[in-house]
């Protein structure tokens, strides 16, 4: 008898242990439950976000709308973007860490949290980290070229771009580049995860809105679709996405010295319809 009352007497225990965490877990404020915020939890919103509207527009259905801009270092010449590093949230690291050529393949959107985990190096290093969580817009590309960075063909990356709609909560960012399923495209990326040994989820990100994405020129479409009877000249010269960029543009020669510096030699597709 005395057995069957210890018995039940921890497993009363256990129950209570159970029922005060999960008490204290539905006490918790929404930041601090966001670590584990699902990416596409379309009733969760950062308190940050929140402290924009009055509370009457947070009890409607009414959609909330937020525009959000930012600044970003440009590059003159691509020596100085090669050459160049970027302060953000994970410190001083390369800025340009791969150049690739790959298809978009599918959009989402999720919640993202770009200020987390903060190394020694960081801008935040020894504050209490404090989640930012925003709509980013994740496009999947499927590598197609290499030109500078630790990436194979046929790999296929997440690209991230602030801004988006999840819920009845849009983010509306003037820095993002519209990207369509199917656009074959150039890439300069940035890699947070890059130098940092970070075991992170986050996306890779454009250098900087006007200089990361290019479209190829039209006598590349017309090589790859007719074959070795066309090649494209080394000066062509690929065109901005953004029409916001007033800088320079790279050119077909330029990818080829880059994958030649970076490779020692250029890929037998590429070879194959560059002159």
């Amino acid at each position: 008898m005395k057995r069957i009352f210890i018995v039940v007497a921890i497993l009363a225990l256990l129950f209570l242990t159970a029922c005060a965490s999960a008490n204290q877990n539905d006490s918790m404020g929404t930041e601090s439950q966001s670590e584990s915020v699902p990416t596409h939890d379309e009733d969760f919103l950062p308190d940050w976000i929140r402290d924009m509207f009055d509370e009457s527009d947070l009890a409607s259905d009414r959609l909330l709308t937020m525009n959000v801009s930012a600044d970003w270092a440009s590059h003159s010449t691509l020596d100085d973007m090669l050459a160049g590093t970027m302060m953000g949230y994970y410190g001083l690291r390369p800025g340009l860490t791969h150049i690739v050529m790959a298809e978009v393949l599918d959009e989402r959107v999720e919640w993202v949290d770009p200020t987390s985990p903060h190394l020694p190096n960081s801008l935040f290093y020894g504050e209490e980290h404090i989640p930012r969580y925003s709509p980013y817009t994740i496009n999947r590309i499927r590598v197609l070229e290499v030109f500078k960075g630790d990436v194979t063909i046929g790999d296929v990356l997440d690209l991230g771009q602030q801004g988006g709609q999840i819920g009845n909560f849009l983010m509306e960012s003037r820095n993002k580049l519209p990207l369509a399923t199917g656009d074959v495209l150039v890439f300069f990326l940035n890699d947070p995860n890059y130098g940092n040994n970070l075991s992170t989820t986050l996306p890779m990100f454009l250098i900087n809105p006007w200089q990361g994405a290019y479209y190829l020129p039209d006598s590349y479409g017309r090589a790859i679709a007719f074959g070795e009877n066309l090649t494209v000249d080394m000066y062509e010269e690929l065109e901005s996405v953004s029409p916001d960029n007033h800088w320079f543009l790279p050119t077909i020669g330029d990818l080829a010295d880059l994958q030649i510096q970076n490779f020692g030699q250029l890929s037998e597709s590429f070879a194959a319809i560059v002159r």
